[in-house]
């Protein structure tokens, strides 16, 4: 899983970009990637953060620090290099996606026969996002691509694809990956998360739907498909994965983890003396858990709940 963010604004987007995508950094661990347009120049940086933070790796970069634009797009990703900068038929763009390929290899394979060629190679595979972008360059338009590509793949793919002075979003057909609007007096953005929105002063829109596809230019938002009607987010996000600040379809990932605590506690019929447990992502089942169980006691920590009685010296 990876998290992705686009931000249009009126002013130069640096700032805003770089923030919101480092609040996704509990997405991915392996690289992390800008790019920028200033309308006339698509600018890119990819790093490693395998061995270390976003935010070092970026802000001691000197190429980075001269990089300006109204428009752009950052990831965090869990596996591929990205953004990828792409000259499509429709023009240049650069892009990231979120999501999983499970027929990728045989993909790449009926491509490499048609006589597409790929640059972009780890351990033998392509990238998974230099993929997508070979099946969208088949389509008629850019949304057409995207629908193409969306029933070529077995598995999901969320996307943003930065053009000149635009950005196109498109969640997954089923919506496992979510992808979220937001806007402030300057700028709009749509991101992975909603966990950024507050501290950069975004006020959070709507949630685009399964396969829904958006085209962002200046203040305006384009539907350019309709969203369908099946929706199965991936569960993980509100167990584990997902930011405890951030909300999926409008339901608070911290209370949905309040509540799960809340139920454990319903089937635990032991005298609980301290509830604790492992990873931060757990704290919130925790605290419901304790304070259901056993009031008197400050709940901590959680994911992976335990119970212990104390015993007696």
């Amino acid at each position: 899983m990876s998290g992705i963010v686009g931000v249009i604004s009126k002013q130069d987007c640096r700032s805003d970009l770089f923030y919101a995508t480092d609040y996704h950094s509990h997405l991915g661990t392996m690289y992390g990637g800008i790019a920028i347009s200033d309308g006339k120049v698509l600018q890119r940086k990819i790093h490693t953060i395998a061995k270390a933070q976003f935010k070092s790796r970026f802000s001691d970069d000197i190429d980075y620090a001269t990089m300006r634009g109204h428009v752009g797009i950052g990831v965090i990703s869990d596996r591929d290099t990205q953004p990828l900068v792409m000259r499509f038929k429709f023009g240049a763009y650069a892009l990231c996606g979120t999501g999983y390929i499970n027929n990728q290899d045989e993909l790449a394979q009926k491509l490499i026969r048609e006589g597409v060629v790929f640059s972009e190679m780890l351990n033998g595979r392509v990238n998974q996002i230099e993929l997508v972008a070979k099946l969208i360059n088949k389509g008629k338009n850019i949304g057409d691509g995207i629908e193409y590509m969306h029933d070529q793949i077995d598995g999901s793919m969320s996307l943003l694809l930065l053009g000149s002075n635009d950005v196109y979003a498109a969640r997954d057909r089923y919506g496992r990956t979510p992808l979220v609007l937001g806007e402030k007096d300057d700028a709009i953005v749509v991101a992975s998360e909603t966990c950024s929105f507050k501290n950069l002063g975004f006020v959070t829109k709507r949630f685009l739907g399964p396969g829904e596809i958006v085209h962002i230019s200046g203040t305006t938002v384009k539907q350019i498909r309709k969203a369908g009607s099946r929706l199965q987010l991936c569960a993980f996000l509100f167990v584990y994965a997902g930011f405890p600040a951030s909300e999926y379809e409008g339901k608070s990932v911290e209370e949905f983890r309040e509540d799960s605590g809340r139920v454990i506690a319903r089937k635990d019929t032991v005298d609980v003396d301290l509830v604790a447990g492992i990873a931060d992502s757990g704290t919130a089942y925790a605290h419901r858990t304790g304070q259901d169980t056993a009031p008197q006691v400050h709940a901590r920590l959680g994911a992976e709940l335990c119970t212990t009685r104390a015993r007696n010296p």
